[in-house]
């Protein structure tokens, strides 16, 4: 969550969790019920889906982008990661 996180805010300038959020994640405060009392399941926080879904996480080892790895069909190599 937290590698995603950082990239969308690093790539786009957006947030997918809270500041407040993240910041309790950075200090190990997880939630024992994660999906009780919210209306919203993060799906890509199950590495089974990721995998049926054919997900490249912004989690990759140095030197390795997303970029890379997904391309699209058209000729715009700038786009390939969106």
């Amino acid at each position: 969550m937290m590698n995603e996180s950082r990239y969308y805010r690093d790539a786009y300038d957006m947030r997918i969790i809270t500041t407040d959020l993240e910041n309790r994640l950075e200090r190990n405060e997880y939630n024992h019920n994660p999906v009780q009392g919210i209306c919203w399941y993060n799906i890509l926080a199950n590495t089974i889906y990721q995998q049926r879904f054919a997900y490249i996480s912004a989690a990759l080892e140095d030197g390795i982008k997303r970029s890379d790895l997904i391309v699209d069909g058209d000729d715009d190599c700038k786009n390939n990661d969106e």
